[in-house]
């Protein structure tokens, strides 16, 4: 089935608009699981839903279980937390993996913090200031 299907499968009424259509194939390319996408699509029926995507695909990416990881980010949506500031709450469970928290105590400790979650720190200046691209390195044979 098109990708572009995922929404109308799980709720959304057709026409699926262009933004829908790249914000459900960027988290599909970012390795998150179609029963995931729709679990988002059909929890968020009236708002956009790019930044719980990508915040989803964010915690999927650092090996957090998918089912826990929505859950989390559908909860922060209960709590009133919207837009970018999702990723905030991926980036603050993904800090508490850092710190050597497990997996489920990252999600736990974040959840309970809701809808709290401070924002992320901007860098310093200095870090940005001259920052680069990384540029690609080809590959030998």
């Amino acid at each position: 089935m098109a990708r572009s299907t995922f929404p109308v499968r799980a709720g959304d009424a057709p026409p699926v608009t262009a933004v829908e259509v790249t914000a459900v194939a960027s988290a599909l390319k970012r390795g998150l699981a179609a029963p995931m996408v729709e679990k988002i699509v059909a929890a968020l029926p009236d708002e956009p839903r790019s930044s719980a995507f990508h915040a989803l695909a964010d915690l999927v990416t650092h090996r957090f279980n998918a089912d826990s990881s929505a859950d989390l980010i559908l909860t922060a949506v209960g709590e009133g937390v919207r837009g970018t500031r999702l990723l905030d709450v991926s980036g603050a469970a993904i800090q508490e993996l850092q710190r050597g928290r497990t997996h489920a105590d990252a999600l736990a400790r974040v959840r309970a913090r809701l809808p709290n979650v401070p924002a992320a720190p901007t860098p310093a200046r200095s870090a940005v200031q001259g920052a680069r691209r990384p540029t690609a390195t080809a590959q030998k044979p």
